[in-house]
């Protein structure tokens, strides 16, 4: 989503030299008329948005490049602050159509030099004023779209997300449920992302071990006692006498 981010930067650097410009115009409006003793209804309300502009949305972009994750790089606290933006510079534009109709009847030509001056700044004011509203209210839209689309897709957290991490990722979470054959990886590390690991049953089994086999009895003879054919203190035949003392 590279170019998000580039398209967000187009938005705020055109907003900034738009307010910058509509602040020096209001200014000279200002001096004009306070040196004759009269002013109108939108010139503060004019310098207010531009300065508004310009001290915020520098600071915005300068910590969202500095710090990943700060306050002020939060959806919300962007989506919020330009949304205030927005409607200050309609409010602005609207003041000033509605002078130029009301103060300026018949066109800016038809009026001498000073008016014609005021007149014509004062346009321009309004021009400009409408197109930095143009841009902040598209540029808020597209963002608060953005969060909503990532936030249903699983990434509650969105909305404290930096503005830079969701435009890097194109929307948070928009990669959830993509399986690994999709992203191109090997088939052992394809496996769904942002889905629990899925592991095979339990399927380990202890080796089977063979009954232990008891020693048989070895067969042994009966002690059989076999009771001897002569008798007893006799001898056997062809043994010498034993002298009896």
């Amino acid at each position: 989503m590279f170019a998000l981010t580039i398209t967000r930067w187009a938005v705020f650097g055109l907003v900034l030299l738009f307010a910058l410009v509509v602040l020096g115009l209001d200014g000279h409006i200002t001096n004009l008329t306070t040196s004759r003793g009269s002013s109108f209804a939108f010139e503060g309300l004019g310098i207010a948005t531009a300065c508004f502009t310009l001290l915020t949305l520098p600071v915005m972009l300068v910590i969202g490049l500095l710090r990943t994750g700060a306050f002020s790089s939060m959806v919300a606290v962007e989506i919020g602050w330009l949304s205030i933006l927005w409607v200050l510079w309609l409010a602005t534009a609207a003041l000033s159509i509605s002078e130029v109709n009301n103060s300026f009847i018949g066109g800016c030509s038809a009026y001498l030099s000073f008016f014609r001056t005021i007149c014509n700044q004062l346009s321009a004011v309004a021009g400009l004023a409408f197109v930095n509203w143009l841009l902040l209210m598209a540029y808020t839209i597209t963002l608060a779209v953005l969060a909503i689309l990532s936030n249903g897709q699983g990434h509650p957290n969105v909305w404290t997300t930096d503005v830079k991490t969701l435009f890097s990722d194109g929307t948070a979470g928009a990669n959830a449920g993509v399986s690994g054959a999709e992203k191109g990886l090997p088939p052992q590390q394809q496996q769904a992302v942002g889905q629990p690991a899925r592991y095979p049953p339990n399927t380990t089994h202890s080796p089977q071990v063979p009954p232990m086999q008891q020693p048989q009895a070895q067969p042994y003879p009966q002690n059989q006692y076999t009771p001897s054919p002569y008798p007893q203190n006799a001898q056997a035949p062809g043994t010498p006498a034993v002298a009896q003392v």
